[in-house]
């Protein structure tokens, strides 16, 4: 979840998979993939960027960069923007 005033991260990223990481070191990738949306999020409130449209831009194009970087797959990315 993000603050709807400013993007400011308030929660913890969930991170759900399904189907397309078999690889033994899954935990470490979803660990990595959480830390990444903190850094995105983070950037993005430091830019004052809180549009939920352009969050789910930014998400979604860099964890495909980082996915494919990582696995040579391309997941479906479904980044949902909660603001409270």
């Amino acid at each position: 979840p993000i603050a709807e005033r400013d993007g400011s991260m308030v929660g913890t990223p969930d991170i759900t998979a399904r189907g397309f990481v078999y690889m033994g070191n899954r935990r470490q990738l979803m660990k990595e993939v959480s830390n990444l949306v903190k850094d995105i999020l983070r950037d993005s409130a430091r830019q004052w960027i809180a549009d939920p449209g352009i969050l789910q831009e930014h998400i979604h194009s860099r964890l495909a960069k980082y996915l494919y970087k990582k696995t040579k797959k391309r997941p479906l990315i479904m980044a949902v923007i909660v603001e409270v």
